[in-house]
């Protein structure tokens, strides 16, 4: 590999010229001045998806089998910190959006081939989970008091993966009937887009209106995408994949996305539900495996405004969870994980 100075550039692409008489660009990736220049020295230039971009984006076995398992640790650092949480709550400790942010890291960080967080985490209670993109400050540091919810939106890099979740929860048992509402509609739109059966033909664009649909029914919507490409130990925000009102994007076994529908009350609260999800293949269809195994917050769901469908795969994924994270946790960890892992 030889590195050369960027002033050096124009004459690189000049003795490119000298045995190359036509070039293959990405427009969507390749600076104009590249482009000009090589044209106006005699190159033609064709234009052309770049094809490094399916080998990132589909993983191989070894890159899906370190995902698997990074989200296997990463899962019960986050299962520590929630038990944490509830634990202090339940004691009237004081728990601060930065208290809570320094605790996930400190659990994550005790992990095998941790090499530090994805993204800065979103740590964020009441009317800040309502702020998409929130960070923490020691101006904005709230307290996490009863009766509202909390929001947590952190990511890890691992040597064989990389993580990228977000989980909202009910700060004591009390949660308002809308926000039960908006989380119930929030999960639906989740889960039916994780088990959703679809073409090699189908866009990011179709699948997102799928987790959009149950909000969309009371008249509301969130202002985020729904679904970003991954890194295996690169990008969390890794295109050009994505599930998003106007993606285009159609997709491969192999393909690594997140699934985070949400809503948003101004100056209230946040709900946002992110699994990362892997795309398969199943009976000549595409389907996904949900690789996130964390626990979601019975206390926000409305049983009455799911189906039975819907109330199966969330047991069932419970299940999965219960059963690849208990061995891990120590004797109260595990009591507190069965239970808020056992079926509605």
């Amino acid at each position: 590999l030889k590195i050369s100075r960027f002033n050096n550039l124009k004459n690189i692409l000049i003795n490119f010229a000298v045995c190359n008489r036509e070039i293959y660009l990405d427009p969507i990736k390749t600076p104009y001045f590249i482009e000009n220049f090589l044209q106006k020295i005699g190159v033609k230039v064709f234009y052309e998806h770049d094809p490094c971009d399916d080998l990132k984006c589909i993983k191989n076995p070894i890159e899906i089998n370190g995902m698997r398992n990074s989200h296997i640790r990463d899962g019960v650092s986050i299962c520590k910190f929630l038990f944490w949480l509830d634990k202090s709550i339940n004691k009237n400790e004081k728990v601060s959006e930065i208290t809570a942010s320094k605790k996930i890291n400190y659990f994550k960080k005790k992990n095998y081939l941790y090499k530090g967080p994805s993204f800065e985490t979103i740590s964020a209670y009441g009317s800040n989970s309502s702020i998409i993109h929130y960070r923490v400050t020691n101006k904005s540091d709230k307290i996490l008091k009863k009766n509202n919810l909390y929001l947590l939106d952190t990511g890890t890099q691992y040597i064989d993966g990389t993580t990228d979740i977000t989980r909202t929860v009910a700060i004591g048992n009390n949660p308002s009937l809308e926000q039960q509402d908006r989380f119930t509609r929030v999960l639906k739109g989740n889960l039916r887009l994780s088990h959703t059966y679809f073409t090699y033909n189908t866009t990011g664009m179709i699948l997102d209106r799928i987790a959009r649909r149950y909000l969309k029914k009371e008249k509301l919507d969130y202002d985020h995408g729904t679904g970003h490409g991954v890194g295996s130990y690169l990008s969390v925000h890794e295109g050009p994949i994505s599930i998003s009102k106007l993606s285009k994007t159609k997709f491969k076994e192999g393909m690594v996305l997140t699934n985070e529908p949400g809503y948003y009350k101004e100056a209230n609260y946040g709900i946002r539900i992110e699994n990362m999800i892997l795309v398969a293949k199943k009976n000549n269809l595409l389907t996904f495996e949900i690789l996130t195994l964390v626990p979601i917050d019975k206390k926000l769901i409305n049983e009455k405004l799911l189906n039975n469908k819907e109330k199966d795969l969330l047991n069932i994924y419970h299940k999965k969870v219960f059963n690849k994270i208990y061995r891990y946790l120590s004797y109260e960890e595990r009591i507190w994980l069965k239970d808020v892992t056992n079926p509605i």
